[in-house]
């Protein structure tokens, strides 16, 4: 492959990256200034229960597409104790589920058919004057232009379907813990896990990487993105700083399970939807490794509860 189809093409995934965490800020800010208040007072009184905010957690994931999103407002909730450290862990678990909806949806490559729905967003977003149809019309745009960019992301890394280079290179990331590095860094450059697992399905689409190093992304992206919402803990609460901690270690602790089981959920994923298309694996392999890992670590809930308050005390360093 010539250099200037290389820098093309990494011109292109480059700007279709930009315009995905774009859409994301967009779209998050638009549902907020949509509706922040029933958001708050839905979380505040979706929670009482582990089980119960687990699926709240995930319900405001899949709306606001970003788990970081709902963890940082969680944090914020915590820190003005409107709501209490113990209700709060099972909205994380949520968050981590609600995440893998996007990835679904990105297996169904609904992005090619997102350019309608976007343009009549952004036509109604200049031409409507009341403020609420307005708000409406940015929505549209904010998830038509997530997935238009994954569509422009998939062009973008086509000419890299048949380089031997690349295909070479990538293939040294089949062993599962160089994959979990990999998408570890890469989501913590991007601050966007949707973002990593979308790249890891657009690349297997593609037929540049095979199911494990898809899997193995995927679950770096995991770890990957509790950066954000480590450094949203700055100055905040004790409590705050609880969830913070919570969610990095409950991740370290979910991909660490399944880095060991890993044949098994491949296996899994298979037996599951074998005719799929590895993009389509991948995603599935994303729910399932999410939603087993919140039920298991269900259970020990009160137990992390208990830790984090001896390690981070309520006063003292």
């Amino acid at each position: 492959m010539s250099v200037e189809i290389q820098k093309g093409v990494i011109l292109n995934l480059l700007g279709s990256l930009g315009i995905f965490l774009f859409a994301i800020e967009y779209l998050s800010r638009t549902l907020k200034e949509l509706n922040l208040l029933t958001l708050k007072k839905w979380l505040l009184t979706s929670a009482k229960t582990p089980l119960r905010g687990i699926f709240s957690g995930t319900l405001v994931t899949t709306v606001l597409q970003s788990s970081s999103v709902v963890i940082i407002l969680l944090i914020a909730f915590v820190d003005g104790n409107l709501i209490t450290f113990a209700n709060s862990l099972g909205i994380v678990l949520g968050a981590n589920i609600g995440t893998t909806i996007t990835s679904q949806i990105i297996a169904f490559r609904v992005g090619d058919f997102a350019a309608i729905p976007l343009f009549i967003g952004v036509l109604g977003t200049v031409v409507t004057k009341d403020h609420q149809r307005r708000l409406l019309f940015k929505l549209l745009t904010g998830v038509s232009l997530v997935f238009f960019s994954l569509h422009l992301m998939d062009l973008s890394v086509g000419p890299y379907r048949n380089s031997q280079e690349v295909k070479d290179w990538l293939a040294t990331v089949n062993d599962p813990l160089s994959g979990i590095l990999l998408g570890g860094m890469v989501t913590l450059i991007i601050q966007s896990s949707s973002a990593t697992v979308a790249i890891a399905i657009t690349l297997a689409s593609q037929g540049i990487i095979g199911l494990d190093a898809g899997i193995a992304i995927m679950m770096g992206a995991e770890i990957g993105t509790c950066s954000d919402t480590l450094f949203a803990t700055i100055g905040r609460s004790r409590e705050a700083i609880r969830i913070g901690v919570f969610h990095l270690v409950y991740n370290i602790l979910a991909v660490s399970i399944g880095y060991f089981t890993f044949d098994y959920l491949k296996a899994f994923v298979v037996w599951s939807d074998g005719a799929g298309s590895l993009g389509r694996l991948i995603a599935n392999a994303h729910v399932s490794f999410n939603v087993g890992a919140a039920f298991i670590f269900l259970f020990t809930i009160p137990l992390f509860q208990k830790v984090l308050a001896v390690v981070i005390p309520d006063n003292g360093k």
